[in-house]
């Protein structure tokens, strides 16, 4: 698409086109479902924020984790 050569980093690819990277786009969605949950009517909805229960095996993140 943009006619680079094979060697050139997506790091600079990224900082050239200025386009934010996968993790900063998850990051950015999950903070802004963060915050909508946080203000939901429903309290169910709500208990989903709290991941403290939740089992995580070979160390996988959680996208909430990040925001």
């Amino acid at each position: 698409m943009t006619g680079a050569l094979w060697f050139v980093r997506n790091s600079q690819l990224h900082a050239d086109l200025h386009l934010p990277t996968i993790e900063e786009v998850l990051q950015r969605y999950a903070s802004r479902y963060k915050r909508r949950l946080r203000c939901h009517p429903n309290t169910r909805a709500i208990i989903l924020l709290d991941v403290s229960q939740d089992t995580r095996r070979l160390k996988r993140h959680h996208p909430l984790d990040s925001a």
